[in-house]
């Protein structure tokens, strides 16, 4: 028997609804439209709450369904809100109050779902459901300030002109050495040094660090991982790849994303390729969080398990099938394909 209870990511004392995360660009207003399914029993009181990041940002009397009475009684079937919203990635939950604990007289609940599929089956709706929801915006954008994007790329900041190249070349280095998966070069340097010095002529610290930054993530060396091949190798032949080639196969492989600082120093020393090195850190990285990635770009190929979303039973034969127990069918692989790989058997 499935209910529609407490959703995951929002507070308690509430009914059903969705979360997501969102990154907002800039700050600045937002609009959020949100939509009823059209379907749902109405009953007197219901709630509508709208939290950004677990806060309570708008509430609403929830006076009907569907698309002719409309969620905000305009016959537009929709409830809008515009919210100052500060730049970054913020989880956004839409939910209903929960103010009625009155239990069903239908102890089976078979047709009661989280979601719509393409289903001929009337369904049950003991409460009205969110179908959808928009983002829109930013309207009177402002450039962020205190966003954490910024926090990670301006590791230091300059109190004089004369601190000010310094400063902009241990943010462009460390970024650099991010971006190429290597120990950066001088000549590595120069062109970034050349933007950020373009951005300073015409405008202030801040627009040539981004200038510089735009032109680090147009560079082929961070768009494309390439290998070098040795000059002396014969066409066909076998040949061992470098360690810091090597670090990033790991990291894109196990992790879905650069490596770490860690490796590129084992790397750039040369010593990763040892046996003893090599599985101390494929062990560490299997152990980081960010070895869920491993599950979810790797496991979910192997599997099909992408396949998922096109998949809808008949109807007839498997009339409790819904997006919600398409989501568990994927996450009990997931979690024994993970399993499998932590307890190394």
């Amino acid at each position: 028997m499935r209910r529609k209870v407490l959703v995951e990511g929002v507070r308690f004392n509430t009914r059903g609804g969705m979360v997501v995360e969102h990154t907002f660009p800039a700050d600045g207003e937002y609009k959020f439209s949100i939509q009823n399914f059209g379907v749902g029993t109405f009953h007197p009181g219901e709630q509508l709450e709208l939290s950004i990041d677990g806060e309570r940002v708008q509430l609403w009397d929830f006076v009907g369904v569907g698309l002719v009475e409309g969620m905000g009684g305009d016959d537009d079937g929709t409830l809008d809100a515009t919210i100052q919203v500060k730049a970054g990635s913020r989880v956004i939950g839409a939910t209903f109050l929960a103010t009625n604990y009155r239990p069903s007289n239908n102890m089976l609940q078979e047709y009661e779902r989280k979601s719509i599929e393409n289903n001929e089956i009337p369904q049950v709706q003991l409460h009205p459901e969110i179908g959808l929801m928009k983002v829109i915006g930013p309207f009177n954008a402002q450039q962020p300030v205190d966003s954490e994007s910024l926090k990670k790329v301006f590791t230091c900041q300059p109190s004089n002109a004369d601190e000010a190249p310094q400063c902009a070349r241990e943010i462009i280095s460390s970024l650099a050495r991010q971006a190429y998966r290597r120990p950066v070069t001088d000549a590595d340097m120069r062109p970034l040094m050349a933007f950020y010095q373009q951005g300073v002529n015409s405008g202030s610290f801040r627009v040539g660090i981004e200038l510089a930054l735009r032109r680090l993530l147009a560079d082929p060396k961070f768009l494309v991982r390439t290998e070098a091949e040795p000059e002396e190798v014969e066409v066909g032949e076998f040949y061992q790849i470098t360690d810091l080639e090597l670090a990033s196969r790991m990291s894109f492989f196990l992790w879905s994303s650069i490596p770490d600082d860690e490796l590129i120093y084992l790397a750039s020393a040369g010593r990763l390729s040892e046996p003893e090195v090599l599985k101390q850190q494929v062990n560490r990285m299997l152990q980081d969080p960010r070895s869920e990635a491993l599950v979810e770009n790797f496991a979910q190929q192997w599997f099909y398990l992408r396949n998922l979303p096109s998949i809808f039973p008949d109807s007839i034969y498997y009339p409790d099938w819904d997006a919600e127990l398409r989501v568990a069918f994927q996450r009990e692989t997931e979690l024994l394909f993970q399993s499998i790989v932590d307890e190394d058997s």
